[in-house]
């Protein structure tokens, strides 16, 4: 069983490996989901990225869902 300190840096690195296949498949995702792993919220992000409302949400759960499928496979 690993120390905490070392569950994290693997967790890091493994989100630093998503985040990069993300981007590599759509930057706006990949900006995303960084955005949304340093702890922003979803109006924030939408601010950060200027999107609209309703198109905004739809890419964040567009760009979550990419990442899981990532993630997945």
């Amino acid at each position: 069983i690993l120390p905490l300190a070392e569950k994290i840096l693997v967790l890091d690195i493994v989100m630093e490996e998503l985040i990069t296949e993300l981007s590599e498949k759509d930057s706006k995702y990949g900006k995303i989901i960084k955005l949304l792993d340093d702890g922003m919220t979803k109006k924030e992000i939408l601010m950060e990225l200027n999107l609209g409302k309703s198109q905004g949400y739809a890419d964040i759960k567009a760009a979550q869902e990419a990442a899981k499928k990532i993630y997945n496979d």
